[in-house]
């Protein structure tokens, strides 16, 4: 964010007064369970699932960011199941880089849903 002007100064003065939480205003993952957002983060576990969820939010009418990044929002979630050794990563085929999610765009199937989110938002 700092390297392109949306936040001012250097990257260890933001984190200290956490000038970035306007832009990244949730944690960065929870526990999953009965409830899809569990509270207890205390007693974490082999063979509990976890969310890891960075996202980052620019909002439209933010003059404070440049207008080029005015407007973005993107969210990266991988579904994570605890273990005594390395974790298992649930969503680990999901695209998540810029030319594969352009690809599965390109490629979407005609459904419902699908055909609901190109016309809403012009994808």
């Amino acid at each position: 964010l700092v390297d392109f002007g949306v936040l001012k100064g250097t990257v260890q003065s933001n984190l200290a007064g956490r000038a970035y939480a306007k832009y990244y205003p949730h944690a960065i993952g929870h526990p999953m369970g009965w409830d899809i957002h569990e509270e207890d983060t205390n007693s974490l576990g082999p063979n509990m699932i976890v969310t890891v969820e960075p996202g980052l939010y620019l909002p439209v009418d933010d003059e404070a960011v440049p207008a080029e990044f005015r407007g973005i929002a993107i969210r990266i979630e991988d579904n994570i199941v605890l273990t005594d050794g390395e974790p298992r990563v649930l969503t680990r085929e999901i695209p998540k880089t810029v030319d594969d999610i352009e690809k599965v765009m390109g490629e979407r199937a005609s459904d419902p849903l699908s055909d609901y989110v190109a016309t809403r938002f012009g994808f």
